[in-house]
């Protein structure tokens, strides 16, 4: 949020559980390492998880149970850890031209799970934009926090430190 970053955010894309199984599955999948074996089950929520620690290729269904496991000897830090790796596995898998014009199939098939304000030609515009680049890079930062059960506490001034110096 502005309140934290300091940065107006302009455009967004955001998307349920269906549209990153989707999107997964029209991409032919990712090379992951499970970092450990993943063993979940919640049919309250239809939610089963079952992968084996290792590298493999994730399907959609596969990623899905990747990205919602929670059960990490770190908790949720771990989670979103593997989250983030998880999505620079993608970005560097599958941010090439080779992509570029399965985006209106992929968007097509994934409309009704995402919420956007960018039109279609504007997503392929940025995807063209990022295919274009010399060595694309998927950067994450992440804020510098203090955990106070339960809540995360982030530092104001090294996260506008950080933000200073990245975005401006």
């Amino acid at each position: 949020s502005k309140d934290i970053t300091g940065l107006q955010i302009h455009d967004y894309v955001t998307f349920n559980f269906n549209a990153v199984e989707d999107v997964i599955d029209a991409l032919g999948g990712v090379d992951f390492y499970v970092p450990q074996n993943m063993n979940y089950e919640d049919p309250e929520q239809d939610l089963y998880i079952h992968l084996r620690k290792g590298q493999q290729l994730l399907n959609g269904d596969k990623s899905l149970q990747l990205l919602r496991f929670r059960s990490y000897p770190m908790g949720d830090i771990a989670r979103t850890e593997t989250q983030r790796d998880f999505m620079e596995a993608v970005f560097e898998q599958k941010a090439n031209a080779k992509y570029i014009g399965s985006i209106p199939k992929i968007y097509s098939a994934i409309n009704k799970n995402i919420r956007s304000s960018l039109s279609l030609a504007e997503i392929i515009d940025y995807a063209e934009l990022v295919v274009k680049m010399d060595n694309p890079t998927f950067n994450n930062i992440e804020l510098p926090y203090t955990l106070v059960q339960p809540y995360v506490v982030y530092n104001r001034q090294e996260v506008s430190k950080i933000f200073s110096e990245h975005f401006n």
